[in-house]
C-alpha cells in the first residue's frame, strides 16, 4: 500500500511518464537479492517509504550543504597564528611620557601577511566622559625578512595598526617576532592625599589588550619610572581576563606576590615593577595593571600637553586658523590699500579710462567681460565692426589698422586680430585670441601700472605672493601634521584643503594700489553706480545731454560693467538707434536686444569651440552676415553672390542645402547690412541697407 502524500508535495505518477526509484524495501530490489544469494526470504510485507517523505530528507539534506557553505567564510577568518610569547617594556619619564616596546613572538599556521595590532585611546569615565590617550611616534619592526609596513588606522574608540609586508607572506611554521614602539601621554591620574597616602600619581594600563583573536601562551609586562620612592610608597594591582573582568591581586609596599591559581608573579621594587604570567590567555583574555607611586616623582603636565590632550582632535584646524592670522598680517602691512571714501555717483569717466581698463580696476581682474569691452571699444575708434548676434562672422575689421590712439591694450589686441581679417568668426577668436589671454591680461594691468593706479603688476604680485603663502602653509601643515596624533591627521589634511581656499583669497588681496590709483577706485565704483541708474542721476551730467553720442560714449564701460541692459533702459524713452558700429538682427532700436547681443560676445566662444565653420568675408545669404568692398556695388554684389560661394566653400548656407535636398521653401526679402568703405564717414565704414533675396 501507498502512504499518504501531505498537501502540497508532488509525488511521481506512472502515467506522468516517471518511474519510482529503487527504494531499498521495494519488491524489486528484495528479488534482486534474492537472485544474488541463491535462498528466497519469507515473504514479509514491507512498507513502502513513501515519495514525499524522500522529498523532505533531500530537503533538510540542501539545507544542512547551505548552511555549511554559510560556516564557510567563517572558517576562513579562522586565525591562521598564535603568540607564544609576549613581552611588554615600558618606560615611564619623568615628564610624563610613557615609552613602550612590546615585543609579540608569533607562530603562523597558514599564510599571512603580518598581524593587527589594536590599541584603546578612548576610556570611558564614571562621569560619562571619554578620556583620550594620545599614540604617536609609531614604529615598527620583525624577524620575517620582508619590509615591515604599517599603516594606523582609527576605530571606534581604538587606534588599529596593521603590521606587515602587504606584498609577501609572513614565513610558517618558525617563530616570528614583531617589535612596537611607540610613545604614549595622558594615561596618569593624579589623587589627593587619603587613606594613609599621600599624593600620588597613578599608571593604569592594559599591557596586553583584550582584542587579540588568539591565545597568548606567556607574557610578561616590566615597568620601570624615576627613582625616589619609599618602598613602601608604591603599591600594585594586577588585572586579567576578558574585558570588564574584575579578577585581581594586589601588592602594597615593595616585595612579591604570586596568585595561587594561575600562577601570575608580581615583583614590586621601588622603581620596577615586573609582572610574569606563565599561564595561557585565551582568545581576547588580557593583562593588565595599575601601578601607585608618589606624585613627586612625576613632573605636572605642561601647557603644551594639557592642550594636546584636550583639543588634539582639533589641531587639525590650526592650520587655516594659523594661516589666516599670518596671511591677515602680511596683508595689513604690504597689501592694505589706502582708503577713500566713495563719493556720490558721477557721471564722468575717470582719468578718461576705458571701459576694460575700468573694469579691470573696480574688481581686481581681467574678465570676459574686459575683454568684450576691448572690443567695442576698438569699434567705437573705427577699427572694427561687430556683429554679436550673426550666424558665422562676430567681428570684421575696417580698413583703418592703425594703432595710433589706442591704448597698449587695445593695440595688443587689434594687432592679433589683423592677420586673420577681415572677418573674424567665434572659431578665430577661440584659436587665436584666446590662448593669449595671459597677455592681455598682462596688457591690461601693465597700462594700470602706467598710469600709476599700481606700483607692480597685479598677476606678477599675486603669483609671486601665491609662491610664499603656498610654502608656508606647507610648513605650518607639516608642523602640526607631525605634532597631531595619528588619529587626527585626517584633520589636518583637511585644514590643509582649507588652507589652500584661504591662500587663494589671500593672493588676490595682495596687489596694493598706490594712494592715485585709491582715488581712481573710489571714483570708478562712483561712476559705476550712476551707469546702474543714469536716469535718476541726470542732473550729474551737469547739462549734458542724454543723446546718441553719450550712450555710444559709455557703452564699452556698460559692458565691462555688465550694465548693458541697465544703460540701454536708461535711453528707452529716446528716439535712439544703435551704433553703426554694431550689426545685428533685430530692430535698430531695439537696445534690449543689442544689450543681450553683447553681453554673449565673449562667452559663447571662451568657454568652447565653435561649432560653425570660418567662412569668406560675405560668405552666407543669411541675415547678419557682411560683406566688406571696395564700393556700394562691389558689396551687393558680393551679398547678392554670397550663397553660392559658401556653397562652394563648405558652408552650409541655410535655405541653399535645403533647396538641394528637395525640401519645400520660399523666398522672402530680409534685410542684410552691407559695409562700404567711405572715408569720409567716421572709421571709414558707412551701413546700407539693401533687399536682397535669400532662399529660407
Amino acid at each position: 500500500m501507498d502512504w499518504p502524500c501531505p498537501r502540497g508535495l508532488a509525488s511521481a505518477s506512472p502515467a506522468a511518464g516517471l518511474s519510482r526509484p529503487w527504494l531499498s524495501g521495494s519488491p524489486f530490489s528484495r528479488r534482486l537479492r534474492q537472485a544474488s544469494t541463491g535462498y528466497a526470504r519469507p515473504r514479509v510485507p514491507v512498507p513502502r517509504i513513501p515519495l514525499c517523505h524522500l522529498t523532505v530528507s533531500i530537503s533538510v539534506r540542501r539545507i544542512l550543504i547551505w548552511l555549511m557553505l554559510l560556516c564557510l567564510p567563517l572558517a576562513a577568518r579562522a586565525e591562521a597564528f598564535f603568540i607564544n610569547q609576549f613581552d611588554v617594556d615600558l618606560d615611564l619619564q619623568k615628564n610624563g611620557e610613557l615609552r613602550v616596546t612590546e615585543n609579540i613572538q608569533v607562530v603562523f599556521t597558514a599564510p599571512r601577511h603580518g598581524i593587527f595590532r589594536t590599541l584603546p585611546v578612548e576610556m570611558p569615565t564614571p562621569s560619562g566622559f571619554k578620556r583620550l590617550v594620545l599614540v604617536d611616534d609609531i614604529q615598527v619592526s620583525d624577524t620575517t625578512g620582508n619590509k615591515s609596513g604599517m599603516k594606523v588606522d582609527k576605530e571606534g574608540s581604538n587606534l588599529k595598526i596593521r603590521i606587515g609586508d602587504p606584498d609577501a607572506y609572513a614565513p610558517v611554521g618558525p617563530v616570528v617576532t614583531y617589535t612596537i614602539r611607540y610613545r604614549v601621554t595622558g594615561m596618569l591620574n593624579r589623587f589627593d592625599p587619603s587613606g594613609g597616602w599621600g599624593r600620588n600619581v597613578e599608571l593604569y594600563w592594559n599591557a596586553l589588550g583584550t582584542e587579540w583573536p588568539v591565545g597568548i601562551q606567556k607574557s610578561q609586562v616590566t615597568v620601570r619610572w624615576p627613582e625616589g620612592a619609599q618602598p613602601k610608597e608604591v603599591r600594585a594591582v594586577t588585572f586579567w581576563g576578558n574585558y570588564g573582568s574584575r579578577t585581581q591581586f594586589q601588592q602594597i609596599g615593595a616585595g612579591t606576590t604570586v596568585e595561587p591559581t594561575t600562577g601570575i608573579k608580581m615583583e614590586l621594587t621601588p622603581t620596577t615593577l615586573r609582572i610574569t604570567n606563565p599561564q595561557p590567555l585565551l582568545p581576547y583574555q588580557g593583562l593588565s595593571f595599575a601601578l601607585s607611586m608618589p606624585s613627586t616623582l612625576i613632573d605636572m603636565p605642561s601647557l603644551w600637553q594639557e592642550f594636546r590632550l584636550k583639543y588634539a582632535h582639533l589641531m587639525g584646524f590650526l592650520v587655516p586658523l594659523g594661516m589666516a592670522v599670518v596671511f591677515f598680517v602680511i596683508w595689513f602691512i604690504w597689501g592694505r590699500d589706502s582708503v577713500h571714501k566713495r563719493g556720490e555717483p558721477q557721471a564722468e569717466v575717470p582719468h578718461e579710462l576705458t571701459g576694460a581698463l575700468a573694469g579691470a580696476l573696480a574688481d581686481g581682474r581681467f574678465d570676459e567681460h574686459d575683454l568684450s569691452a576691448v572690443f567695442v571699444s576698438l569699434a567705437k575708434k573705427g577699427r572694427l565692426v561687430l556683429n554679436p548676434g550673426g550666424l558665422g562672422e562676430m567681428l570684421t575689421l575696417t580698413s583703418n589698422s592703425s594703432t595710433q590712439g589706442l591704448d597698449d591694450l587695445e593695440a595688443y589686441v587689434l594687432n592679433l586680430l589683423l592677420p586673420h581679417g577681415p572677418s573674424i568668426s567665434k572659431t578665430d577668436l577661440t584659436e587665436y585670441v584666446a590662448p593669449h589671454l595671459w597677455q592681455i591680461k598682462a596688457k591690461a594691468f601693465g597700462e594700470l601700472v602706467k598710469r600709476g593706479y599700481y606700483r607692480s603688476n597685479p598677476q606678477s604680485v599675486q603669483l609671486a605672493w601665491g609662491i610664499i603663502g603656498l610654502v608656508l602653509l606647507v610648513i605650518v601643515s607639516m608642523v602640526v601634521w607631525s605634532l597631531a596624533p595619528y588619529f587626527s591627521r585626517d584633520v589636518v589634511l583637511l585644514g590643509f584643503l582649507l588652507g589652500l581656499g584661504g591662500l587663494y583669497l589671500f593672493a588676490r588681496a595682495m596687489p596694493r594700489l598706490t594712494r592715485r590709483g585709491s582715488r581712481a577706485y573710489a571714483e570708478v565704483q562712483a561712476f559705476a553706480e550712476f551707469l546702474d541708474d543714469a536716469g535718476l542721476h541726470r542732473a550729474k551730467l551737469k547739462g549734458r545731454p542724454m543723446d546718441q553720442t553719450l550712450y555710444e560714449d559709455y557703452l564699452d564701460h556698460a559692458v565691462a560693467f555688465r550694465r548693458v541692459k541697465r544703460w540701454g533702459h536708461a535711453f528707452s524713452a529716446l528716439d535712439l538707434v544703435r551704433p553703426g558700429w554694431i550689426t545685428g538682427r533685430g530692430s535698430a532700436h531695439d537696445l534690449n536686444n543689442l544689450g543681450n547681443e553683447l553681453g554673449a560676445l565673449l562667452p559663447s566662444w571662451a568657454r568652447r569651440p565653435a561649432p560653425h565653420p570660418r567662412a569668406a568675408a560675405g560668405a552666407g545669404g543669411a541675415p547678419g552676415l557682411v560683406a566688406v568692398g571696395g564700393s556700394a556695388a562691389a558689396a551687393l554684389a558680393a551679398a547678392a553672390g554670397g550663397a553660392g560661394r559658401g556653397r562652394r566653400a563648405g558652408v552650409h548656407v541655410p535655405g541653399f542645402d535645403d533647396v538641394a535636398q528637395g525640401v519645400r521653401h520660399e523666398e522672402r526679402l530680409d534685410p542684410i547690412p552691407v559695409l562700404v568703405e567711405d572715408p569720409s564717414v567716421h572709421g571709414g565704414v558707412v551701413h546700407y541697407g539693401h533687399q536682397v533675396r535669400s532662399c529660407r
